[in-house]
């Protein structure tokens, strides 16, 4: 496989966990008491910020959407890198290698704060934005 395909194959890995890790997070249900006490304290516990009321669970749920937003970019960063490395690889390499280190660092902290979805997600991502660097750097020349 060429560094497009393996773009494109990061690409759609991509767009999968921004829609797991979505529905994931909308969807959750704390399953002990303990967990849905959190949740309801995140929920009814308001201060205000720049002339704004807010609560922990705002926070929870802008963090969680912005995570949304950033998969979303990267699947869409990976499929144009994708189109470039097929036509211009030398232009590409520099930031191949800035997305895969970027991809690296979202697996050291999945692994660390998270469960074994996500990681695996990051994972794949970053072996295949890996790969997909390491042949367009090839291509290059």
């Amino acid at each position: 496989m060429n560094a497009t395909n393996w773009f494109r194959a990061t690409a759609v890995i991509l767009l999968l966990f921004a829609l797991a890790h979505t529905a994931g997070f909308v969807r959750f249900v704390p399953d002990t008491a303990e967990g849905a006490a959190v949740r309801d304290a995140m929920s009814s516990v308001q201060f205000s910020i720049g002339g704004r009321q807010f609560t922990y669970r705002d926070f929870y749920n802008g963090f969680g959407f912005s995570v949304t937003v950033y998969l979303t970019f990267c699947a869409v960063l990976a499929w144009q890198l994708g189109a470039l490395a097929r036509t211009n690889p030398q232009l590409v390499t520099g930031i191949a290698w800035v997305f895969a280190a970027t991809q690296a660092a979202t697996l050291v902290v999945s692994v660390i704060y998270f469960f074994t979805p996500p990681i695996i997600s990051s994972l794949l991502v970053a072996v295949t934005a890996t790969v997909a660097a390491w042949l367009t750097q090839r291509a290059a020349g």
